[in-house]
């Protein structure tokens, strides 16, 4: 019986030491996450800003890249341009930037028209004598506009083209199922005369042709295959 009391003694004791040294386990671990807690949330906010940042350079790298492209146009000779996506970047020199070079549209009596809308901002210390817009995407220049009393209206110079039949016998290109690339040069003439030219591009995709000929209207909305 004695023996059995002692076995039961010593059980109960070897429970309660590993009680207190559970206790100070425990205690102890509250005491380190105190310590270390600061350190653990600045671990975690330096992490936070890096994962950030790396979504931020993954936004940049789907971002489109701005690249050359070297297209020819009349004269058989070349020009470089800049291009950003499908965009080409706008045109500019020491005397004027161009803002807009685009194609539009125009119904009357049910028929239907384009033109070409230009615009261009002069340089403070630049005045216009002469403004002249010439398409040289085929093998000779074709003039388009030739403007000899520029008006500047709020710091610009807008002009637009005659208008054209929109049909696919004179505007072919506007039918094409493939993507069109036109190329201008915009000279402006200033009264010592001096001249000064940039180069223009302007693209189309097949899908915004055809988002072209739909806006216009139920005349051209189904053109002739070609």
């Amino acid at each position: 019986m004695r023996i059995v009391q002692r076995l039961a003694e010593a059980s109960r004791q070897k429970r309660a030491a590993c009680t207190d040294k559970s206790r100070l386990l425990f205690a102890s671990i509250r005491v380190h996450s105190r310590l270390f807690s600061p350190l653990f949330r600045a671990h975690y906010s330096l992490m936070r800003h890096a994962i950030w940042l790396v979504i931020l350079l993954g936004l940049i790298g789907c971002a489109p890249q701005e690249i050359t492209e070297q297209i020819p146009i009349a004269g058989r000779r070349s020009v470089t341009f800049r291009r950003i996506g499908n965009e080409f970047v706008k045109a500019e020199n020491d005397r004027f930037a161009v803002v807009e070079a685009g194609l539009t549209t125009y119904r009357t009596e049910g028929k239907n028209f384009v033109r070409w809308q230009f615009t261009i901002r002069p340089r403070p210390d630049t005045e216009l004598a002469m403004v002249e817009v010439e398409d040289v995407t085929a093998r000779r220049p074709a003039l388009i506009i030739k403007d000899e009393h520029p008006q500047i209206e709020e710091l610009q110079w807008s002009q637009q083209s005659p208008l054209i039949r929109a049909t696919p016998a004179l505007v072919p290109w506007l039918f094409s199922p493939n993507e069109t690339t036109r190329v201008f040069r915009i000279t402006v003439t200033e009264p010592d005369g001096k001249r000064s030219a940039v180069y223009q591009a302007t693209r189309y995709s097949a899908e915004a042709k055809k988002k072209f000929r739909v806006l216009m209207g139920p005349e051209l909305q189904n053109p002739p295959a070609s």
